[in-house]
């Protein structure tokens, strides 16, 4: 392009094959518990390394739980009983590493098996920022053995699990896409038990990206 704007034909085209990753993360290693409660179990390990950007994978007994971006994670909601845990590198290739070390951990039954009662009031507020920022309020659950300050709350987004309160919370701001979004809550104690859903609430988010 000269400094008038005109511009010249294109060149003649090069090609060029770039090599697939094929090699594995290392392996994680020391995996360890770091704390149990009634219906959770915290864990923590050594980093893996790896060429690219990796994740782990959290096995319980044999079956991949959940994906973790750091070297700790907590399950939660797992049932009374024994399992063996062990962690797994995957990079974004799709190679894995060896797993980990395996740990056990016994949960014995709480006797707690009844829900709290479903989070209700629920209303989402758009902040009219133009970036998709929104903040959700609800009124909080009761349980027959939980305080409230021990409830948390699992946030939908049109029907999939989408975040996790803290404890106790009672709104939670998050951020989305443009678009029209559902959202419902669902109050779960520390057994585990979980609430049936709040009531629906529906907000259409417009979003200048280039604002954001």
């Amino acid at each position: 392009m000269d400094p008038s704007g005109n511009v010249s034909a294109l060149s003649a085209p090069v090609t060029a094959t770039t090599a697939p990753d094929r090699t594995a993360p290392t392996t994680p290693t020391n995996l360890r518990v770091t704390g149990t409660s009634t219906s959770t179990v915290s864990l923590a390990w050594d980093r893996s390394s790896d060429r690219w950007s990796f994740s782990y994978d959290v096995l319980m007994d044999g079956v991949v739980r959940e994906s973790a971006s750091s070297t700790s994670t907590t399950l939660r909601t797992i049932a009374p009983g024994t399992h063996t845990f062990q962690v797994r590198a995957r990079d974004h290739a799709g190679n894995l590493s060896g797993v980990s070390n395996a740990v056990t951990v016994t949960l014995a039954p709480s006797g707690d098996v009844t829900a709290p009662t479903a989070p209700s009031n629920l209303t989402v507020e758009d902040l009219n920022d133009n970036c998709g920022s929104q903040i959700l309020r609800w009124t909080a659950s009761s349980d027959n053995a939980d305080p409230p300050s021990a409830i948390e709350y699992e946030l939908y987004l049109n029907g999939r699990f989408f975040a996790l309160t803290p404890p106790g919370a009672t709104s939670s701001g998050q951020y989305t896409q443009p678009g029209t979004n559902t959202w419902t809550v669902v109050a779960v104690d520390r057994a585990g038990n979980r609430s049936g859903p709040s009531n629906a609430v529906t907000l259409t988010i417009v979003a200048d990206q280039n604002l954001c």
